[in-house]
């Protein structure tokens, strides 16, 4: 195992068989502490079981510990396959320092794990969601993959899917970034049924900053009327304004797509002040774009409910305007359901409407 200040690469090979598997666990039923793997070192995981780990000597109360070197490319050399973690007193597995998971790994059970501050299966930052393979991540503290966002500037930089293991994805805290990464262009794709819960005053933005200039990131998420996608709060008891909602920065690319989504509770302080003609004191929304987007740009089938503010707020100064209603539904949304943006001499009606 290569740990700081060590000059080799270490290397873990733990590979059982479905018949002869490799068990770690505490002597005597007692609780140990942890296997930590960090860059550059390597590790391969097959048929093995982890049992009550985690111990008060272990960072996060894990069992697995996986660190990268804290910037891309994205750190990816330990494997799972058919590895179960049980009993772990905090998260099963923590990677931290944008680590993933290698390629080829899958079948990970995380089960009877998480207690305290550290309630959830599995800890991953925003560039190793989509790495995470499929298993099961039920029978926790809380069955929810905790996306600890670390270094919120740096963002999202390399395209990724989050798919649906059957459990909430929960955001951490600061924003979800999707920005232009070392290759070009992001896109985050979200499948069907998948659930993204936000805490208080996180939010999902597509390119951080405001500006003329054309966005190279992009959000693709498309359900399907039995399986929409769902962004939501994580509050116990939800409510309008629990968190802010999806931000669009520069100008929105087409490849955006949204269809049958339900954005609820969304409507947080979103701190802006922004190009509208309604007469608003208060610029949240649910969904924000900062610019007119390119044609293309599709927002669908989509519901809108239990907003604290606006449901889209159209922020931008041009005769080309666009609406976003027709598809979509606005249920119990103080605000507008779509504001109305300036025309291209940044002019505004005269009195300002209440809303369209």
């Amino acid at each position: 195992m290569a740990y700081p200040l060590t000059p080799n690469t270490g290397t873990l090979i733990a590979e059982g068989t479905a018949e002869r598997p490799i068990r770690f666990t505490g002597i005597d039923g007692g609780k140990w502490g942890h296997v930590l793997v960090e860059a550059p070192g390597v590790a391969s995981f097959r048929h093995v079981t982890f049992e009550n780990g985690g111990n008060d000597r272990s960072p996060f109360h894990a069992t697995l510990i996986v660190r990268g070197k804290g910037d891309l490319p994205l750190y990816r050399d330990v494997l799972v396959d058919h590895v179960t973690i049980s009993g772990s007193v905090g998260f099963g597995a923590v990677f931290t320092g944008v680590a993933g998971f290698k390629a080829g790994s899958t079948d990970l059970a995380i089960t009877k794990s998480g207690s305290g501050d550290e309630p959830f299966p599995l800890r991953v930052d925003q560039n190793g969601v989509g790495t995470v393979p499929n298993g099961n991540y039920t029978g926790n503290g809380v069955d929810e993959i905790l996306i600890a966002v670390e270094k919120e500037s740096d963002g999202l930089r390399e395209s990724t899917t989050f798919r649906d293991f059957g459990v909430p994805y929960r955001v951490a805290g600061q924003s979800l970034r999707v920005e232009e990464g070392p290759s070009g262009a992001t896109v985050l794709r979200i499948d069907p049924g998948v659930v993204l819960k936000f805490e208080r005053a996180s939010n999902l933005e597509v390119v951080h900053f405001t500006g003329r200039e054309a966005a190279t990131a992009s959000l693709v998420a498309v359900g399907t009327a039995e399986k929409p996608i769902l962004f939501t709060s994580a509050a116990e008891s939800p409510r309008g304004g629990d968190w802010r909602g999806l931000w669009f920065g520069k100008i929105p690319s087409k490849n955006n797509k949204l269809d049958h989504v339900r954005i609820e509770y969304a409507g947080a302080d979103c701190k802006c002040v922004l190009a509208v003609c309604n007469d608003l004191t208060d610029h949240s929304s649910a969904l924000i774009l900062t610019n007119l987007p390119e044609e293309g740009f599709s927002v669908t089938n989509t519901a809108f409910s239990d907003i604290a503010g606006n449901g889209i707020l159209r922020a931008w100064s041009n005769d080309y305007q666009p609406s976003f209603v027709a598809t979509n539904t606005f249920e119990r949304v103080t605000g507008c359901a779509e504001t109305l943006p300036a025309s291209s001499l940044n002019a505004c009606p005269n009195p300002k409407p209440t809303c369209p």
